[in-house]
C-alpha cells in the first residue's frame, strides 16, 4: 500500500521514528503526495 502515499503515480513513503511522511509528487503533477493530481509538464 506504499504506506498510505501515492500509487499512481509512485511517491516515496519516507520512514522517520515513529512515523511516515510521503515524498513530493513528480514533474507533471501536483498535490501532497498522498494524492498527485495529473497537470500536465507544461503548467508547471
Amino acid at each position: 500500500n506504499n504506506g498510505g502515499c501515492s500509487l499512481n503515480p509512485v511517491v516515496q513513503c519516507i520512514n522517520t521514528v515513529g512515523s511516515r511522511t510521503c515524498g513530493e509528487c513528480p514533474p507533471g503533477y501536483i498535490g501532497n503526495g498522498v494524492t498527485c493530481q495529473y497537470v500536465g509538464i507544461c503548467q508547471i
